[in-house]
């Protein structure tokens, strides 16, 4: 599955589509990060804020993983010689 486009993701910001895999699951009361028809049940939360910092941090994870993967492959091929910063700033 490929990522969508920084492009593509403001533009669905700016729609108002979240454009977040991981998101906040309710259940029984209880809040839980979830992504797609699976959810965590170790991100059991009392509140939606606190589920929803907990998946923006996975996203975030998720997302810092998948830079370095592409940076990696990068690198691998010849493209990069800089440090992994210089092309994400």
């Amino acid at each position: 599955m490929q990522s969508e486009s920084p492009i593509t993701i403001l533009t669905k910001r700016k729609q108002g589509i979240d454009p977040m895999a991981y998101k906040v699951k309710e259940f029984d009361g209880m809040f839980y990060v979830g992504k797609g028809a699976k959810y965590w049940p170790n991100t059991e939360s009392e509140t939606f804020e606190q589920a929803e910092r907990e998946a923006i941090h996975m996203e975030m994870v998720d997302l810092y993983n998948k830079a370095c993967e592409m940076y990696q492959k990068g690198v691998d091929k010849g493209y990069f010689d800089e440090p992994m910063g210089e092309y994400l700033c």
